[in-house]
């Protein structure tokens, strides 16, 4: 059974990187409304990656979760947009703009790996820590705080931008390196209304085939 989004939001980054301890935030109530542990905080999140752990998560991209439990993530990085639709409950992938097996195995990948576990594990644990406040008590200006984990230091900022919406940057000034954290963006927590079964699948593929109807794949129809 493939790990969704919501499986990575304890993971460890190879056992290098972040483990779950509070920093200088820690005698403070975390009062986000949304559940955080189980990713009910993401409705969409727009992400550029200029520094990672990981090599292949740098660039640009959207994730979107809906009410149903589907999820939709989109590599922007490039003029050639690449998408994956998450079915969760039917267990199923569907994509857009990918060239062969290959090229949406990458895309999982990212979207299942490096790149969720960019989402979860470095900016929504950062956020939590520097601003337990909520994510109805961000700040109306740029307010940054700094974060420790085990000798490491993470600047994190936040701005208002919107109902339940705010910017973020989460910056990594321990040391000089290209693995260092570099992540900024815009993070939504109200969810947008599901995709209906009307919704057209023209260019979508599904195991390397194209895709059925949205309808029967929530079915279940491979």
């Amino acid at each position: 059974m493939p790990r969704t989004l919501r499986s990575l939001v304890c993971a460890a980054i190879l056992g290098t990187m972040l483990v779950s301890v509070r920093a200088d935030c820690a005698e403070l109530p975390v009062r986000w409304k949304c559940e955080v542990r189980d990713g009910e905080c993401i409705g969409k999140v727009r992400l550029t990656i200029r520094k990672a752990f990981w090599k292949e998560a740098v660039g640009q991209y959207v994730l979107s979760q809906f009410p149903n439990r589907e999820y939709l993530f989109e590599d922007i990085t490039s003029k050639n947009v690449k998408k994956l639709l998450h079915l969760v409950n039917a267990d199923t992938y569907a994509y857009f703009g990918t060239n062969g097996e290959a090229e949406s195995e990458a895309l999982r990948n990212r979207y299942q790996h490096s790149v969720g576990q960019t989402v979860f594990s470095v900016v929504m644990e950062n956020l939590i820590e520097a601003f337990p406040e909520g994510e109805d008590e961000m700040p109306r200006e740029w307010k940054t705080r700094s974060i420790e984990f085990e000798g490491k230091t993470f600047d994190v900022s936040a701005k208002k931008s919107g109902k339940k919406k705010f910017l973020f940057k989460v910056k990594e000034r321990s040391q000089q390196s290209p693995r260092n954290w570099d992540v900024e963006g815009e993070w939504e927590v109200s969810k947008s209304a599901p995709w209906s079964d009307q919704t057209s699948m023209d260019g979508w593929t599904v195991q390397n085939e194209p895709s059925p109807s949205l309808k029967e794949l929530r079915k279940g129809t491979p």
